[in-house]
């Protein structure tokens, strides 16, 4: 029987972003002075929470390279 509770590994690895723990596991991280974790052996690896998906985004870069070009001038 699983335990269903969140299993970051201080190790370095692949974390899931778009994970329903990921601040809570982040948050345990920074707690305890990880500089990396890693969710491999978590049971919630592959979970993906639907709110943390990015909606709105720029479709012209253009904008981003004039201000960078204004700043360095």
């Amino acid at each position: 029987m699983m335990s269903h509770e969140r299993n970051p590994l201080f190790r370095k690895g692949e974390r899931n972003a778009f994970c329903l723990f990921y601040s809570s596991c982040l948050d345990e991280a920074v707690g305890k002075s990880w500089a990396y974790w890693d969710c491999s052996e978590c049971e919630y690896k592959l979970n993906r929470d639907q709110q943390q998906d990015i909606t709105s985004y720029c479709h012209d870069t253009t904008a981003y390279y004039d201000a960078l070009a204004d700043i360095l001038d």
